[in-house]
């Protein structure tokens, strides 16, 4: 099913919207308090969770958000300002750091809406550790909370195993 498709029969919340983009742009919008979780590469592979925090905010086109990671890194404080741009049809996404000259691009494989919260997961060819992979983002969206996992796929492999998710509370 296309992203198409899948909009038109489970988003109900974007009747009279023109784009998705219209619709999940608002939604990330704003200022965000919670936590990185992320797998090490090097052993024993522990997952390590961290405190961070992301301000999110609209380009003023609407034709992307601008999204600005924060958090600490046992002790060193890393920043990282990321772009991500849907284009108008919802069947593209392009992210990638502000510095990136080719951010990556990700195929929108579902965008559903159901309970008030939107999902979004989009896959695409990188890298991860040095090696190909195929990467899948998942987005979840609530009008308080959004998650942000990362998952990778080995050339070859069958399943996608977790890198890093960020989970956010809408700061008060």
């Amino acid at each position: 099913m296309n992203i198409t498709t899948a909009l038109a029969l489970a988003l109900p919340l974007l009747a009279g919207s023109s784009s998705p983009r219209e619709t999940l742009y608002p939604l990330l919008s704003g200022a965000w308090t919670g936590a990185l979780e992320y797998q090490e590469y090097q052993p024993p592979h522990d997952r390590i969770r961290r405190p961070a925090t992301a301000t999110i905010e609209t380009a003023p086109d609407g034709s992307s958000v601008v999204l600005h990671f924060v958090f600490d890194d046992g002790g060193k404080v890393v920043k990282s300002d990321e772009r991500l741009a849907l284009d108008a049809s919802g069947d593209t996404l392009v992210w990638g750091s502000l510095s990136e000259k080719r951010p990556q691009s990700y195929t929108v494989r579902a965008m559903i809406t159901t309970g008030g919260s939107t999902t979004l997961t989009a896959e695409g060819e990188g890298n991860d550790d040095g090696q190909p992979v195929t990467l899948r983002e998942t987005f979840t969206i609530g009008a308080d909370s959004i998650q942000i996992l990362r998952e990778v796929r080995r050339k070859g492999g069958a399943a996608f195993a977790f890198r890093h998710v960020y989970t956010f509370r809408r700061k008060p």
